[in-house]
């Protein structure tokens, strides 16, 4: 082997060893962005405690929302989701907790159990199912979309006796202030702190009223 053909070699060999180097900088990253839902939990004034415990189920979704995967909405029949990026947990683990959280810290009952706890005086048991929790893309606007259904059980022999159950299905839709994840993360997170407030009211207003009824049996 003659000097050039050496040289020649071991160029070659040097390109290759660098080449994968310059690759990975010219790459974009790839990394898996996560995301969830943060806001102050709702505030609820001149509301006294009742004296009863609710146990929060974990709540269902829908098949489409079973997943982590961050869904948008283009068009009617179609959806698609964002590469690599995904919700931390799955939005019915979202919102379980953070629905339970707010009702505990809302001071308006004798006791809310998280999934997972155990009480034996519970009085009531709340589930839910996600309908929706997606990016909503309409007239070159885009919007976050959540909407959930829930059902208040009364727990027999727990001091609501008589009363029915409580059924109601809730929709909020917020402007996102940009077309991103994050950006659809934060108008999710407000329209979660709303509709939370509203599910807590109504709550605490159909217990009361049960109470009325039941006094005036």
């Amino acid at each position: 082997m003659t000097m050039r053909q050496i040289l020649l070699y071991a160029v070659s060999l040097f390109i290759i060893s660098i080449l994968p180097a310059c690759m990975d900088l010219k790459q974009p990253s790839l990394d898996m962005q996560y995301y969830t839902l943060e806001y102050e939990a709702p505030a609820f004034t001149e509301r006294e405690t009742l004296p009863y415990i609710i146990k929060v189920e974990n709540f269902n979704a829908a098949p489409l929302y079973n997943t982590t995967a961050i869904i948008y909405k283009e068009r009617a029949y179609n959806r698609g989701s964002y590469p690599y990026h995904r919700w931390m947990t799955a939005p019915a683990d979202i919102i379980t907790y953070l629905l339970g959280r707010d009702l505990k810290n809302s001071g308006m009952f004798k006791g809310v159990i998280m999934p997972g706890e155990r009480n034996r005086e519970v009085s009531f048991r709340l589930a839910g199912m996600i309908d929706e929790f997606h990016e909503l893309e309409r007239d070159r606007e885009h919007y976050g979309v959540m909407s959930v259904s829930i059902t208040l059980t009364p727990v027999s022999g727990k001091g609501a006796k008589g009363m029915d159950i409580f059924q109601k299905s809730y929709s909020v839709t917020e402007k996102m202030e940009r077309e991103n994840p994050a950006a659809l993360a934060e108008a999710l997170s407000r329209a979660m702190q709303k509709m939370s407030q509203e599910i807590g009211t109504d709550i605490n207003d159909y217990i009361n009223k049960g109470l009325l009824t039941l006094k005036q049996m």
